[in-house]
């Protein structure tokens, strides 16, 4: 059995860019895949023809240091870089007024920040109990929170969302953020359909990973797979983790976020903001997203219990869930030209898994301690582990190539 230089488990945005990071190395290497596309969690599907929708990531996040900028632009991939998220309002019937909006926005950022909590605080308590549930915006304010983190107040860690800074926009991608990253896996060596099973790092010096279509063997392995499967236990460690990276992997969450997509045959929407958050009584509020693109169509964005809900419920349920909510903003009579919807579901998908992580109340810190490389032969990347890019395809992305300059270091003879 030869020896590569890398095994890089998983072709999402990760493994691509731990691929082509790898070969400008020099590091011989090959990507397993047990998917039949690349990309991940970044995939475009159309709604119509011409009409592309991405299911999972769909924003270009944090602008001033996201790698995917570059290489949107190098590869002539269209960016709307006047997009910014608003913090309007349509509360119960009508459409907030600046000065509601402006109060929303200040209490957004307030919660986000850890709501009063010290920055150097040693407590690690879950951003609900920060909160004031009786305050006019917290609904809505939960509800976005559940899209941002992909999990519920209750269930998510204060000091590893204060951690978490913005850096420049967040900028959708025309064609599809999807599409973006699978241009930029054309080329690389993958071998998809292919399952990896187990992971042997028990040899001295290398590690062996079996797959549904046999062994692979390579003095290092990068591993880019989701929390989720990563929790599932579908891939063997054999021997297993180390305790500190059992114990990290514990403490992540591997999210349910979800966008629901209705596209209409003409324009409903006239000049309503690109995006804003729909409160309708004691109704689950709604986060839309209206693309800047001139295309028919509306997202609505679901995350944590509410979205599991609906991923249970099925596409009918979360489909109604969304044009009741838009028919209330619009007129019911947007309802005939309706035409198509699409709806992720990313915890079902048997490769995936979840959607993108958050960390426990009780475990911060797990992301930086997934990814200590163990014995300088197992490493870890992905949008778990991408700080200061966490749950973002950018984040991903780049943790993939700052991985590879770990390895290509550890690799070195001494």
């Amino acid at each position: 059995m030869s020896h590569l230089d890398l095994a890089i488990i998983g072709a999402g945005a990760a493994g691509i860019g731990a691929a082509r990071a790898a070969a400008e190395a020099g590091l011989s290497h090959q990507v397993i895949e047990a998917s039949h596309r690349l990309g991940g969690r970044a995939y475009t599907e159309e709604l119509a023809a011409g009409v592309p929708f991405d299911l999972g990531c769909h924003w270009l996040h944090t602008t001033d240091i996201n790698p995917l900028v570059r290489e949107a632009d190098r590869l002539g991939f269209a960016i709307d870089r006047n997009f910014a998220f608003s913090a309007h309002l349509w509360l119960d019937g009508r459409h907030a007024t600046a000065a509601e909006s402006q109060a929303y926005a200040a209490y957004f950022d307030w919660a986000e920040g850890g709501a009063g909590m010290p920055p150097h605080s040693g407590e690690d308590r879950d951003v609900l109990s920060l909160l004031d549930p009786a305050s006019p915006y917290f609904a809505p304010y939960a509800h976005v929170f559940s899209v941002i983190h992909a999990a519920d107040l209750d269930q998510v860690s204060a000091r590893d969302v204060m951690t978490q800074k913005a850096n420049g926009g967040d900028w959708p991608v025309r064609d599809g953020l999807g599409r973006l990253v699978a241009r930029l896996g054309a080329g690389i060596p993958v071998s998809l359909n292919t399952v990896a099973e187990e992971i042997d790092w028990s040899p001295r010096d290398h590690v062996i990973v079996r797959t549904n279509r046999g062994a692979v063997a390579a003095r290092a392995v990068l591993v880019t797979v989701s929390i989720g499967i990563l929790q599932s236990g579908l891939i063997r460690f054999r021997p297993a983790l180390p305790a500190a990276a059992l114990a990290a992997l514990d403490g992540f969450s591997p999210g349910i976020a979800n966008r629901i997509a209705l596209h209409f045959d003409r324009d409903v929407f006239g000049d309503a903001p690109s995006n804003f958050t729909i409160v309708d009584g004691d109704a689950e509020p709604l986060a839309i997203y209206i693309p800047t693109f001139g295309f028919n169509y509306v997202v609505g964005q679901t995350g944590g219990g509410y979205a599991g809900h609906l991923t249970r419920a099925g596409q009918m349920a979360a489909t109604a869930y969304v044009l009741d909510r838009v028919a209330a903003v619009f007129g019911e009579s947007v309802r005939r030209y309706f035409v198509r919807s699409i709806v992720s579901a990313w915890e079902t998908d048997p490769w995936v898994l979840g959607a993108y992580a958050s960390v426990k109340p009780g475990h911060f810190g797990a992301r930086e301690t997934l990814l200590q490389p163990v014995e300088d032969r197992l490493f870890f990347a992905g949008e778990a582990v991408a700080m200061p890019m966490v749950a973002t395809c950018g984040g991903a992305y780049w943790s993939g190539t700052q991985a590879i300059r770990r390895i290509a270091a550890a690799l070195q003879p001494a």
